[in-house]
């Protein structure tokens, strides 16, 4: 069983994929071609989840994601430095 936190990892590795596709991410990189930065778009694989969300939009729907992998994160290191 993989551990938590290498879930967590998973799960931000895949909205860094999401968020950084040109159809996405095109006018940061509007901006930074505008003052001599070079964008290169290489291959990425499919994330393992879609941030995709109807009603809530594509970025509230990712980073009520994030915040709920960092209350599991938190829960899990709560527990394990309690003292008892």
């Amino acid at each position: 069983m993989k551990p938590v936190e290498y879930s967590i990892s998973d799960g931000y590795h895949a909205m860094f994929a999401y968020f950084d596709r040109d159809n996405v991410a095109l006018e940061f990189k509007r901006q930074r071609n505008k003052r001599g930065g070079r964008v290169q778009l290489l291959e990425i694989s499919l994330p393992l989840w879609e941030f995709y969300h109807g009603v809530k939009g594509h970025e509230l729907h990712a980073m009520e994601f994030a915040l709920s992998m960092e209350k599991i994160a938190n829960a899990r290191l709560l527990h394990l430095h309690r003292v008892d």
